[in-house]
């Protein structure tokens, strides 16, 4: 990739400043394309942790580039937030993912508008994430309950434990016959 992009770099130098503007374009799509193969392979070998964190490096270059050269509030950086708010959610990092996802939605909503099919696709992957949220707090939740009353029936038969030992130990002190012996 470095061989060609140096060849590129060449090549487009006759061109001026128009020509290095589609070179930093095209690399960025390149890298993009690159890192979204990259989640996609890992999502479906289900575990691959460091391609997605390769995903994510090339999501990040392709995202800086794009900012460099296209601006804030473009459409392809929009993707860009979109598509590392993707490998933010399958890595389990949901609020660094809702962060990236939010800013995508902000700037498609003003770009494109909200009948849009990416900001469609933005507002339910956001939607995802909230949801994930709400099951992971009920789910801490349960399993608090779990081992608080896990905890109760502990300490409960604990009591009842002492209780019986100290029954026994009356009981066998005021028995004349295991006192005779």
């Amino acid at each position: 990739l470095l061989i060609f992009s140096q060849k590129s770099l060449n090549l487009m130098k006759p061109f001026g400043p128009s020509g290095m503007f589609y070179y930093l374009l095209l690399m960025a799509n390149s890298v993009c394309a690159l890192s979204s193969r990259l989640a996609g392979g890992c999502q479906l070998l289900k575990g691959g942790k460091k391609g997605y964190d390769d995903a994510l490096i090339g999501y990040g270059k392709a995202l800086s580039i794009r900012l460099r050269v296209l601006g804030e509030n473009s459409y392809d950086v929009n993707v860009s937030h979109h598509s590392i708010g993707q490998v933010l959610k399958f890595k389990g990092q949901n609020e660094q993912a809702l962060e990236s996802f939010r800013k995508a939605q902000l700037i498609f909503l003003n770009e494109v508008g909200e009948d849009h099919v990416n900001t469609i696709v933005c507002n339910k992957s956001i939607n995802r994430v909230l949801q994930k949220r709400k099951e992971d707090e009920e789910n801490k939740k349960e399993a608090e309950e779990k081992i608080s009353q896990r905890q109760k029936r502990k300490e409960a038969k604990k009591k009842q434990d002492r209780k019986r030992r100290k029954n026994s130990s009356k009981s066998s002190s005021t028995d004349p016959k295991r006192n005779a012996k």
